[in-house]
């Protein structure tokens, strides 16, 4: 196995429809492409966590904690 480690946003946001899709919509407005993604819906939780590699994570960082 080959094994590789990176910066990852991590966002915490209620279920809503397209939330994902705004979130990447977002990121690509500002010239982010994805790497990796991945999300949870924790056993009892109401959040979903998503979990996104970008291009740029400090810019991603950035973005992410604008987005409402």
């Amino acid at each position: 196995f080959k094994f590789r480690e990176e910066d990852a946003l991590v966002l915490k946001t209620p279920i809503r429809i397209n939330v994902l899709s705004q979130v990447l919509e977002k990121l690509a407005q500002e010239g982010l492409d994805l790497v990796d993604s991945y999300g949870s819906l924790p056993r009892g939780e109401e959040d979903l966590l998503i979990v996104l590699s970008v291009s740029d994570s400090q810019k991603g960082l950035e973005i992410a904690s604008k987005i409402e």
